[in-house]
């Protein structure tokens, strides 16, 4: 009875822990769950990305998208950042996800550091090729309100 507790308990705060998690994936954003479709394999030592036609039809156009923003400097500001489909810690740099989980962001205006979601609306442009980037880039990015 003792063993049967220990495991309910153990279930119990996996599940509360990874609840906050669970409700930011799920929600009506599913702008993420199409880029997550990219396909990508070992080529020359750096990932190669294959986009399938839905991921394809967004190249070049203008898209609002939520995630988190991921610093690349130790700046109280920054004009060029990733965005994160999930928080810091279960981040790609972190290896807790993919590299279609995380997007290269240029902003017109530079942001604040935050730890809360924030939404950009900009250009999103597929790398099919360049080692040097991610897999998806947005230029001109604002915060949308």
């Amino acid at each position: 009875m003792k063993k049967k507790m220990k495991i309910n308990y153990w279930a119990a705060a996996c599940l509360l822990t990874l609840l906050p998690f669970l409700a930011y994936t799920q929600s009506d954003n599913d702008l993420w769950a199409t880029l997550f479709k990219v396909q990508y394999g070992d080529w020359k030592s750096v990932f190669k990305p294959t986009y399938n036609d839905k991921i394809q039809a967004l190249n070049g156009k203008k898209i609002t998208i939520k995630g988190f923003l991921i610093p690349l400097e130790q700046k109280p500001k920054h004009s060029f950042f990733l965005l994160s489909a999930f928080p810091f810690d279960a981040c790609f740099y972190c290896g807790k996800a993919g590299p279609e989980s995380v997007i290269e962001v240029t902003v017109k205006k530079p942001l604040k550091s935050t730890e809360k979601p924030i939404t950009i609306t900009g250009t999103l442009k597929l790398n099919f090729a360049n080692p040097d980037h991610l897999f998806y880039i947005i230029e001109d990015g604002v915060l949308a309100e």
